[in-house]
């Protein structure tokens, strides 16, 4: 399935907007494992933030393929997919201003967003019956791995629970 390569196209505009989560989610992951400090840096700055903007950088490069794939290759303008995640990543506050416990509540909220965005995303192909059966599973596995992220994120929130926050 080919679709057409419009940026007025819904499906079009729907992948570029999931192209900027991909990217924000990895920069500004990327800057809360820079960030992270205190008790907690190891785990947090290599198994947690590490983890989870190693993993969503990989993945961008296959959603960029699809992207082309579907579509054509203006849909990996960088400087449109900057732009866009930029105004993504204006939404959350930067990691550097928060503690690692900030970094948590922010990064969790990012990543409910970007799932939000996906079963969106998800919802309203299906509808104009432009979900083929490859971009189902892609998106279904994103789903998958953004619930993971989601956990992985609870559960480091329960670690401070009670404890002073700065965000």
């Amino acid at each position: 399935m080919h679709f057409q390569s419009t940026q007025n196209d819904v499906g079009y505009e729907l992948m570029m907007q999931y192209l900027a989560y991909t990217r924000a989610t990895h920069l500004w992951f990327h800057g809360a494992h820079h960030s992270v400090r205190g008790v907690s840096f190891a785990g947090d700055h290599v198994e947690l933030f590490g983890r989870i903007y190693s993993e969503v950088e990989e993945s961008f490069d296959g959603a960029a393929e699809k992207a082309v794939g579907l579509f054509d290759e203006s849909i990996v303008d960088p400087c449109g997919v900057t732009t866009l995640a930029a105004n993504i990543m204006s939404k959350y506050p930067p990691p550097s201003k928060l503690s690692s416990h900030g970094m948590s509540r922010a990064g969790c909220m990012l990543i409910a967003d970007y799932l939000a965005f996906v079963e969106h995303m998800f919802e309203t192909l299906d509808s104009q019956g432009q979900l083929s059966l490859g971009l189902n599973d892609f998106l279904a596995a994103a789903a998958n791995n953004l619930e993971t992220y989601v956990y992985l994120l609870k559960q480091r929130k329960k670690q401070d629970d009670g404890m002073a926050d700065s965000m």
